[in-house]
């Protein structure tokens, strides 16, 4: 009788299979949802970063309010905009920062001097946190800018005579847009690996054109792959072998490199009214829309059409993003703010980039 309820009392058990089973399933169900948990994440970085870009074009609109036109994409004495940090290069983000409640950052930026002076190397170091799409690895540092303005609606120096809103010492009116501010191009996204010049300075750093498609560093180019951390330590080790301190890992030495390049006595005054063509160390300045003379021009297609223009530093590029989507978030002149996929056509997006070219554009085709 006793045997009986001991045995009645037994409680069944997992065995050693069921329990790998279980297991299982468990590893399956969290390989299932981890990329919709990834896709959720990178939609709530995407909207981020659609309000980042929207919070520009209000910051845009409040300053044209206040002055009666947009602000000069770059300030320097001398053209076109070399990619080298030896001339004032005051950018167009710098006139905006009183009109995004960043009068502290304002204030620290002596304009009297080249940005790259080691007066700005503290404001050089304190970009706006909204400057940067929380998709993109440069979140992690604090002195570039991943919204560039459009200077120009194909590959050339950044210059006085561009067709986009952001020019070389050239203030665009609303009036000048007479393709109208719905279709025309503000603000776009960049995604480069290098760092630039930063996020005060009036370069490529901060201009962008609509030369070549989106992601892409030429014609015939292949989409960059996903930038990923070893990749960062890898650059950075890199940077870290030559012995020199670019300032990646310190906020406050983050325009070391300017100093190696600018001086008090090198950097451009800023009291000349003049535009001067400026001084290289090759021979001659290339402002062929492709990036070279005819002579220039590769005969093997896998060479770079870029390479001419970049050898004397006035190559500027296109935009991108790290969004996981291809693509980039544009803001527009009337203050709308749309991803657009990196397989517009690129004659579109070259429409949009032109603010008076007078080409109709179907709504259709932004997309």
């Amino acid at each position: 009788m006793a045997r009986k309820q001991h045995l009645h009392n037994l409680r069944p058990g997992f065995t050693l299979v069921e329990l790998l089973v279980v297991i299982a399933i468990i590893a399956i169900l969290v390989l299932l949802l981890l990329p919709a948990i990834n896709a959720i994440r990178e939609s709530a970085r995407r909207t981020q970063c659609i309000s980042r870009v929207s919070q520009l074009l209000v910051a845009l609109h409040s300053y044209e309010n206040a002055h009666g036109e947009f602000p000069v994409g770059a300030k320097n004495p001398t053209r076109p905009i070399l990619n080298q940090p030896t001339g004032q290069h005051h950018g167009w983000l710098i006139p905006l920062l009183p009109h995004i409640e960043e009068h502290n950052v304002y204030r620290l930026i002596d304009q009297s001097v080249s940005v790259y002076h080691r007066n700005n190397k503290i404001a050089a170091a304190s970009a706006p946190h909204f400057l940067v799409c929380p998709s993109s690895w440069e979140v992690e540092y604090g002195y570039q800018s991943t919204y560039c303005g459009v200077h120009h609606d194909v590959e050339a120096p950044i210059d006085v005579n561009n067709n986009g809103v952001f020019r070389l010492n050239q203030a665009t009116k609303k009036r000048d847009i007479t393709d109208g501010l719905r279709h025309t191009l503000f603000i776009g996204e960049v995604d480069d690996f290098i760092p630039g010049l930063g996020w005060l300075s009036g370069t490529r750093a901060t201009l962008r054109n609509t030369g070549v498609g989106m992601n892409l560093t030429g014609p015939d180019a292949k989409a960059r792959p996903i930038v990923t951390p070893q990749m960062i330590k890898e650059f950075e080790e890199s940077i870290s072998s030559t012995g020199k301190d670019y300032g990646l890992n310190d906020e406050y030495e983050a325009a070391a490199l300017f100093d190696e390049y600018s001086s008090d006595e090198d950097a451009a005054d800023s009291s000349t009214g003049e535009i001067a063509e400026a001084e290289s160390d090759d021979d001659e300045i290339v402002y062929d829309d492709e990036g070279g003379s005819p002579d220039d021009k590769p005969k093997n297609p896998l060479l770079d059409p870029f390479a001419a223009a970049k050898r004397n530093r006035t190559y500027v590029g296109s935009f991108g993003s790290s969004h996981s989507s291809p693509g980039a978030v544009f803001g527009f002149g009337d203050g709308h703010v749309q991803f657009l996929s990196e397989n517009i056509n690129l004659k579109v997006l070259q429409q949009l980039a032109n603010r008076h070219d007078g080409q109709s554009i179907d709504d259709d085709d932004i997309k």
